[in-house]
């Protein structure tokens, strides 16, 4: 609707500026400075509202008058984000008076999970192959130890043969799928990093160049350690190889075949061990984590509702119903992630589970979006709150008694199908009249937004969230009780 006339241009364009800003805070953060804002935001967002606010008066009309109220959400919403990074921008002021007037009052102790303490009960608990911690155990034992048996085979001539055991530390991880990308990312590194090496130590003949690059290889190495594990080794490698070098000149091709051979020994025994012994397939975790996350969503919006129709119910219950939501959506989304690392045998009801974390990001998505609201339900009476609420809570719990394959009595099903009672479309109707009847009015404050607009917005949101939860619910029927 809006393609041909710039204005999505002009928001992209700012939602651009606001992700700068985003990495400035971010950077300050990490490094312990205060961060300073990169342009003034205020300014910006005006000329986004002008080229709105322009273009509303030239083109407004009962035909596009939906399409613009949802803008004028977009552009609230952005003005939401706006003020929140200005606020961040003005705690690093560090004024004390303005520290106290943001507090929230929450227990922030609540939203941090405890460290915890070491059990006997648990430790016993975890010596048990329904352990993916015990599992875990058993193979990176059973690889060291091959590995130290291939390393003690002479025929093989294998120098350097404690490389073999420290990569398969390095590489061997809880997951299959972590530990093929780590293997991949270190054969990757070494190889790479092997060559430059013998390179540079074939062509810089100058003892301090090459202690130049062998610190320089070091300080990087340890920079990317965290992020680019494929970079980090590269530079490990070279700075192994040039140390090596300084303890043993002259010594290169053994160290570069040394190198090479016990990293792809320790690479094979990694690889053979995580899918032959007992390996943890993420297929086997899916079903859980899908409870959980359907659970949590239900929670959450169950939370958010009462929190909109202010039935008792404090901010920091209905932000805790949220984090644990936003968790369980991760820990969703990660293992099938993991999943697509697997064997192909192994990636069971791939189309329907991917299909269920879509629907399970939409949901929660849609709940925020809903909850964004300051007012409560009584500023809304156009639209039957309660209704909504049986009906998406009945869809919800639909699907998380699908997945637990309980039974589920008949009225669950017909409080899924109400039919609320909303004046919105009547009051929209009316104002498409209106617009057509009369001139526009050329109001340009933006925060002024209409109650229809806001009403339209809420009734929509509802009807998303309804609208997923039902094909969440088809989803999870064509899964098998065993996924």
């Amino acid at each position: 609707s809006f393609g041909e006339t710039g204005l999505l241009e002009s928001i992209s364009d700012y939602l651009s500026k606001l992700a700068e800003e985003l990495s400035n805070i971010g950077i300050a953060l990490q490094s312990g400075t205060k961060a300073k804002s990169l342009r003034n935001l205020d300014d910006e967002l005006d000329q986004v509202f002008d080229e709105y606010f322009d273009l509303r008066n030239k083109k407004l009309n009962p035909d596009t008058l939906e399409n613009f109220m949802i803008m004028r959400i977009i552009l609230l919403r952005i003005s939401d984000i706006t003020e929140q990074i200005n606020t961040i921008y003005k705690v690093f002021t560090q004024d004390q008076k303005l520290a106290k007037s943001l507090s929230t009052g929450l227990d922030l102790k609540e939203f941090i999970t405890n460290d915890e303490k070491l059990n006997f009960k648990v430790l016993l608990n975890n010596i048990s192959l329904k352990s993916t911690h015990f599992r875990h155990s058993v193979r990176i034992t059973l690889a060291m130890l091959t590995g130290y048996i291939i390393s003690q085979m002479e025929f093989l001539g294998i120098g350097h043969s404690y490389w073999i055991l420290i990569t398969i530390v390095a590489i061997m991880r809880p997951a299959y799928s972590t530990t093929k990308h780590r293997n991949l990312l270190r054969l990757y590194g070494t190889v790479a990093g092997a060559v430059v090496a013998y390179g540079i130590l074939h062509t810089v003949h100058n003892n301090t160049a090459l202690f130049t690059i062998l610190l320089l290889s070091m300080i990087l190495c340890f920079s990317f350690l965290k992020a680019q594990y494929s970079w980090a080794v590269f530079f490990m490698t070279i700075y192994i190889f040039l140390t090596f070098n300084f303890l043993n000149p002259g010594n290169i091709n053994n160290i570069f075949r040394d190198r090479i051979l016990d990293t792809a020994i320790a690479g094979a025994v990694a690889f053979a061990v995580s899918y032959f012994v007992l390996p943890v397939w993420e297929h086997t975790q899916n079903l859980d984590f899908m409870k959980k996350s359907s659970k949590s969503n239900a929670k959450y919006f169950k939370a958010a509702m009462d929190f909109f129709k202010d039935e008792n119910i404090g901010i920091q219950e209905y932000k805790l119903k949220r984090k644990d939501a936003i968790i369980d959506l991760a820990n969703l989304s990660d293992n099938f992630q993991r999943m697509i690392s697997d064997p192909k045998n192994q990636q069971k009801k791939m189309e329907q589970v991917h299909q269920f974390v879509n629907t399970a990001h939409l949901i929660t998505a849609y709940i925020a979006s809903f909850s964004q609201y300051s007012k409560n339900a009584k500023d809304y009476p156009e639209i039957d709150f309660d209704s909504w609420n049986r009906k998406i809570s009945a869809e919800l719990l639909r699907t998380g008694l699908i997945l637990e394959q309980k039974k589920f009595d008949v009225d669950i099903v017909e409080e899924s199908r109400l039919k609320p009672e909303d004046s919105v479309d009547q009051l929209l109707e009316k104002r498409k009249k209106e617009i057509s009847e009369s001139e526009i009015m050329n109001r340009r404050d933006p925060n002024r937004i209409t109650h229809l607009t806001e009403l339209k917005n809420l009734q929509e949101i509802l009807e998303l969230i309804y609208d997923v939860a039902k094909e969440q619910r088809k989803v999870a029927e064509k899964l098998e009780p065993v996924i």
